[in-house]
């Protein structure tokens, strides 16, 4: 009898033990968390600039159409050529 008292008092500091660990770690990990999508956040702020300028550089880069013209344009050339 004596020994399922002791038993049972073991089994509730456990159990005690492990809520108040799991308590905190879930508060670390809600502070990770936070933290993760500070950090997220800043990294997608600073992404729009980077966007903004390759938006700008597609612009100026010639596109398919101009390619196959110059391209056609020198075949013929070599055609006339040879």
């Amino acid at each position: 009898m004596k020994y399922s008292i002791a038993l049972l008092a073991i089994c509730l500091v456990a159990i005690v033990f492990l809520l108040v660990r799991t308590t905190n770690l879930h508060s670390a990990l809600q502070a990770a968390n936070q933290q993760n999508d500070r950090t997220l956040a800043d990294l997608q702020a600073s992404l729009k600039p980077a966007e903004a300028d390759l938006a700008k550089l597609k612009d100026t880069l010639p596109g398919l159409g101009e390619y196959m013209t110059t391209f056609q344009l020198h075949l013929g050339k070599l055609w006339f050529a040879a």
